[in-house]
């Protein structure tokens, strides 16, 4: 049988909560990853959670769309 462990591959980057996203993302991209561990250094390096590149892109771009929307409705731009 199979265990985490015999898949699991080695922490390459991690992440503190208050690094930058562009800095992160950065990072990430360089190493070739799609996650990295956010980890809080002051704690001994406490697991806090898990930073996807991916989901960073599409909370982004619903941002930016939600943006663009509130844009047009004050500018009277889009569908009518």
């Amino acid at each position: 049988w199979l265990i985490a462990l015999d898949l699991a591959e080695p922490i390459a980057e991690k992440v503190s909560p208050d690094t930058a996203l562009a800095e992160a993302l950065g990072r990430m991209r360089e190493l070739g990853l799609e996650y990295a561990p956010v980890v809080d250094n002051e704690q001994g390096d406490r697991f806090l959670g898990v930073l996807s590149s991916s989901a960073v892109h599409r909370r982004l771009i619903a941002e930016v769309l939600a943006r663009q929307q509130e844009a047009d409705k004050k500018y009277g731009l889009g569908a009518a």
